[in-house]
């Protein structure tokens, strides 16, 4: 099934469109990349399961290619608190309206192993400006229900997480997750995390998720340090059905 997309077709300026479901027959994939290029879509996203695979002379006919495997991990919320923060460290709900040109550095850096990053057919900038408008809308309470900051003791802000429920009432889901490079290792992300975890019991989650990439080697590594497990992998393809992006 091609399901268009309205507002990455209004961002990217082309039409853009995604095919369902992710087990679905590899002719049923054909069948909507023909459809696609018959209504003038530019992209197409497909998310594949292991099986059945995209072959190669798919891949070459609607211009495909593999930028990134997704994985999504899955918490059982324990009964109590996380550890604190870090001394000299405090983590605080942000709730002004205008989102200071720090913050939304913090989301671009949340997006470094992104499909909208790795794919070379999408421009830097179109790749920044929607994590850019993916932290404004998580702040407004669009994409997100928290947004929470790790404050230094100067006041800078240091990293961030966006907290909301999933499509499972029971379930909260970690959206954005960013720690300025260096403060890398001083044990930030960890306590965003606890804070984020926090707000899901509070709001009464039994359990966490998050999706990644699995490129992101180390960040993967870091859920799992967090109690987190693998629940699903998914191979992400972009299909160029035309010139791609310049």
């Amino acid at each position: 099934m091609l399901v268009k997309l309205d507002w990455d077709s209004d961002h990217f300026g082309f039409r853009v469109a995604r095919s369902e479901p992710s087990h679905a027959p590899v002719d049923a994939l054909r069948a909507d990349l023909e459809r696609a290029r018959e209504e003038g879509v530019r992209l197409v996203y497909a998310f594949r399961d292991a099986a059945p695979s995209v072959p190669a002379e798919l891949l070459d006919e609607f211009g495909g290619r593999a930028v990134c495997t997704q994985v999504a991990f899955r918490k059982l919320l324990l009964s109590e608190a996380g550890p604190p923060a870090p001394e000299g460290i405090r983590i605080e709900r942000f709730t002004a309206t205008v989102v200071p040109e720090d913050l939304q550095a913090l989301a671009i850096e949340a997006g470094g192993f992104s499909r909208f990053r790795l794919d070379p057919g999408i421009p830097r900038p179109a790749f920044e400006a929607l994590y850019r408008t993916w932290c404004e809308r998580s702040v407004r309470g669009e994409l997100a229900d928290h947004v929470l900051v790790a404050h230094g003791e100067s006041g800078d802000r240091l990293g961030l997480v966006s907290v909301a429920r999933s499509d499972d009432p029971e379930c909260g889901r970690i959206g954005l997750l960013s720690v300025n490079p260096r403060w890398h290792r001083f044990g930030i992300a960890t306590a965003l995390m606890s804070a984020a975890e926090d707000r899901m019991r509070e709001a009464g989650c039994r359990e966490a998720m998050v999706v990644t990439q699995q490129e992101n080697v180390e960040v993967c590594r870091f859920y799992r340090s967090c109690g987190y497990r693998e629940e699903s992998c998914q191979r992400a393809f972009h299909f160029w059905l035309g010139e791609a992006a310049s």
